[in-house]
């Protein structure tokens, strides 16, 4: 699998993610914008924890790239 997985598409993914979850950020923000009061903190809550996802993503992907290194 190591094969499969080098370095420079490691961060090739990482870039990846990191640009889709910008424009995810800008959605969340027109659509937490536009949503009545009530709704506005479950969604602000569903984008943290979605963001945080990505973050920690992030970070096995590259823990599993140091230990196939």
């Amino acid at each position: 699998m190591a094969d499969l997985i080098a370095q420079d598409t490691l961060n090739y993914v990482q870039k990846y993610l990191r640009l889709k979850s910008t424009f995810m950020y800008f959605d969340f923000d027109k659509v937490i914008t536009a949503a009545p009061v009530a709704e506005k903190q479950p969604l602000t809550d569903l984008a943290n924890r979605l963001f945080n996802t990505v973050e920690k993503l992030d970070v096995i992907l590259q823990e599993v790239m140091d230990r196939m290194a």
